[in-house]
């Protein structure tokens, strides 16, 4: 059985070694941020949207969500920034059961519009949304490269 709890600081090492492990098998030159410090200021700026999936005392997932409150023709929604589910545990429900939580907090904050960005690549990922109720959406995702 998994629980689902609001992020702590003491978390941030597990968060971070999940992370870490993802990154290795998807893109290893990413591998020497500083985690550590990216995590802290995600949780810095809105608490209540970061997420740990607890499995007998161990963090095995999270996620990490905000909320804006305009800007692009939005009132507020809610985003979904980062989520995680350790490989070991990657198929057991955990991803589903840390998106279900985040998606209640946002309904409980009476937040209608949740967003995120996947690239279009990422199938598994992509999977993960739609199994728990994401589509399509109404924006185009623009991107600019600075020329080399």
């Amino acid at each position: 059985m998994v629980n689902i709890r609001t992020m702590a600081k003491e978390d941030i090492p597990e968060v971070t070694a999940i992370h870490r492990a993802i990154m290795l098998t998807t893109f290893k030159e990413l591998a020497d941020l500083d985690l550590e410090l990216e995590f802290m200021d995600m949780m810095s700026n809105y608490p209540e949207g970061c997420m740990v999936a607890d499995k007998g005392g161990r963090v095995v997932g999270f996620i990490m969500a905000s909320q804006k409150h305009w800007g692009f023709g939005l009132v507020t929604s809610g985003w979904i920034e980062l989520v995680g589910v350790h490989p070991n545990h990657m198929g057991s429900g955990v991803g589903n059961a840390l998106g279900e939580a985040v998606l209640k907090h946002f309904d409980e904050q009476g937040i209608d519009d949740v967003y995120t960005a996947v690239k279009w690549d990422y199938a598994d990922l992509i999977t993960f949304f739609k199994s728990v109720g994401f589509g399509r959406s109404e924006f185009i995702n623009l991107r600019y490269k600075r020329k080399e």
